[in-house]
Order: C-alpha cells, then structure tokens, then sequence
C-alpha cells in the first residue's frame, strides 16, 4: 500500500512582486522538533550530530543544513531535512532522557520565504516588532496581521513558519503588501 503524497497548504506557491524587487515563495516541507530542557541537555543530545545551540536567545545558528532556534528559556525549534538523523524526534528524546522532550511538529507549520531589499518594509507592513533595529539572525514569534508567526530574520531575506489554518490568509496579505510595497515600475510618459 502506498502513502498518499502529502500536500503542502500552498501548494508551493511561488511569486515575484510586480516590481521585481521582491519574491515569495512557499518553502519546502521538512523536519521541525520543538526540544524542550535544560540547555546543557539538548546541547549534549545534539552533539553526536556535529551540531551546536545558539549563543544568544532569540537567534538561530544555521550548520549542515539544518537550523536551530533558540525560542525561550528552554526551548528550540530544530528545522531540518528529512534525509538528516534529526528527523527522527524519538531518537532525540532518547538522548534527551529525563531532562528534555523533542516534539515532531513538521506538519503543523507552513513557511514562506521572503528575498529582496524590501524585505524589512514588507515586514514591517504586518509585523509589530521594530524591525529597525533588529540583526540578522533574529528568530522570534511575533504576529504578521493575526497570523502568528516564528520569523527567522536574514540580511535581505526572512523565513515565516505558521499554522497550516494559517497559510492562505499569510500567503495572501504577504502578496497583497508586496504588490503595496513594489508595484509595477510606471511607463515614460
């Protein structure tokens, strides 16, 4: 018996905004685990996989394709390919042991990526945070509208991760602010 194919909400949607400064596009389905425990722990679970948590809360560190979030006191969102041995949360919670958990969370979430240099705007059109004055590498919940959001925030790029009920209704007012933001360059006169 075969698996049914799994759907992603957007059915990877991609788009360029009318002014081609900005592109949209829906990211490719992977492993997410939400670790929860002492860092000391989690550090030490994933240390047979090369892998290291980052220094500071609310950042992520990027290492072998796969990307770690520091999200709360003890807590981290592990984003990676299916291919790694992290796709695997009990193996994880086996290195865990009593001081930790790691939850596959990998179908609850969609995620969109945004690049261009309008990037911070087109955030900044939804977000509340001060985006001004936040460094690359920030990954933090916020809300974009009422859509609540994990956003990992890039130079000129960013990642937004919500809840699959969520997806069309981010989708669709990411699309309608970058229209908003970069619209068609005006013909000469």
């Amino acid at each position: 018996m075969s698996t049914p194919e799994a759907h992603t909400p957007l059915r990877s949607a991609r788009i360029r905004s009318p002014g081609g400064r900005l592109q949209l596009g829906e990211t490719p389905h992977g492993v997410r685990l939400m670790v929860r425990g002492e860092r000391s722990a989690v550090a030490r679970a994933l240390e047979p996989e090369g892998l290291s948590l980052p220094d500071t809360p609310l950042t992520f560190r990027t290492r072998k394709a796969v990307r770690i979030a520091w999200l709360g006191p003890d807590e981290w969102l592990i984003e990676a390919s299916p291919e790694t041995r992290l796709a695997d949360a009990a193996a994880l919670r086996a290195r865990l042991g009593e001081d930790g958990t790691a939850l596959d969370l990998s179908h609850q979430f969609a995620a969109v990526s945004i690049s261009g240099p309008p990037t911070r705007a087109l955030l900044k059109a939804g977000c509340p945070i001060d985006l001004d004055r936040a460094a690359p590498g920030l990954a933090t919940r916020t809300l974009y509208g009422k859509a609540e959001v994990v956003l990992f925030l890039e130079d000129e790029a960013a990642r937004l991760l919500t809840g699959r009920s969520f997806a069309r209704y981010l989708w669709e007012l990411l699309r309608f602010h970058a229209t908003e933001l970069d619209p068609p360059a005006s013909e000469p006169a």
